[in-house]
């Protein structure tokens, strides 16, 4: 009798394959700090989908989160040039390393549109500086499947992928206002060959962008309890929905009203007292607190940034 054998290599394709995307939000589904659906401005250094952070240097631009992008279906990420220079275009996904990443080969693919041949999918080794996979778009202005391959040494911490207007030495290029590209289906797996793109709920994709950046308001029924802290002070206690990749940046954006002795009231002030990878405390002030437990916030807006 025959005796059948199991490529191990086969186990990470179709339905066995299991998360084997490397990249978070490679669909450009999630997107917490707004509503990017017209064109907006663009800023070096930002995060506008969640974790895709802009790189802008020489000209100005614009993000778009596309909702009827490739095959009319999938939401895309597109950068458009809007002034004329020489400089650089660039979004880029930093990956949160692993040992299990290193001194392996390793495969980015995305679907890219653009009308420069200038458009780049790049893996890149960015403690050494070192790029380990390069392609370019033909510029014919339809979506066309780039693939890079590359083996992060073990001595890399920060490791990219990133879709680009630049030189494939990661130098600046010459662009043209109207230059743009526009991006989906972003896999980072491991093996010398891409698989097919892994489709995810949005309820996944989500909770896996909640590591690196969350937002709590009141758009919900959520009211904090408050202990008071001294009678000008109560300490609001907040967790986060799941452990974040390290204690993030708390903002307060707003705190409207707390409730206290009988009633609705407005907040001379507010400042973070503590903050951990599972939560953390606010202090709201107020005249005149009494002494009691028991206090409320409403109208509020926290955000919580643990970005790479």
């Amino acid at each position: 009798m025959a005796v059948s054998t199991i490529d191990p290599n086969g186990l990470n394709v179709g339905q066995l394959g299991g998360d084997k995307n490397i990249i978070i939000n490679g669909l450009m589904e999630c997107c917490q700090r707004g509503n990017y659906s017209s064109a907006v401005s663009l800023s070096d250094d930002t995060y506008y989908l969640d974790r895709w952070v802009s790189d802008l240097s020489g000209v100005s631009a614009t993000i778009q989160n596309v909702s009827n992008g490739y095959l009319s279906k999938i939401n895309t990420q597109k950068l458009a040039a809007t002034s004329s220079a020489t400089g650089r275009l660039v979004s880029i996904q930093k990956i949160e390393v692993s040992g299990y990443m290193l001194g392996v080969e390793l495969t980015a693919s995305a679907q890219v549109k653009s009308n420069s041949s200038d458009a780049r999918l790049f893996l890149v080794d960015n403690t050494n500086g070192t790029v380990l996979g390069v392609q370019a778009h033909t510029g014919g202005g339809a979506f066309e499947k780039l693939i890079v391959s590359g083996t992060p040494p073990t001595s890399c911490t920060d490791l990219r992928v990133y879709v680009a207007l630049r030189g494939a030495a990661q130098e600046n290029v010459a662009i043209t206002s109207g230059d743009y590209f526009e991006f989906t289906e972003v896999q980072l797996e491991i093996g010398s060959t891409p698989t097919s793109f892994e489709y995810e709920s949005y309820g996944t994709t989500l909770q896996k962008c909640l590591r690196y950046y969350e937002k709590i308001d009141d758009a919900g029924t959520y009211r904090p309890n408050g202990v008071a802290f001294s009678t000008t002070s109560t300490n609001i206690p907040l967790q986060f929905s799941v452990q974040k990749r390290a204690a993030p940046t708390v903002t307060v954006v707003a705190v409207g009203q707390i409730y206290r002795a009988g009633a609705w009231r407005t907040p001379t002030g507010s400042s973070v007292i503590g903050s951990g990878i599972y939560g953390c405390t606010i202090d709201i002030q107020q005249t005149s607190f009494s002494t009691e437990n028991g206090y409320f916030i409403r109208n509020y807006n926290f955000t919580f940034d643990a970005e790479l």
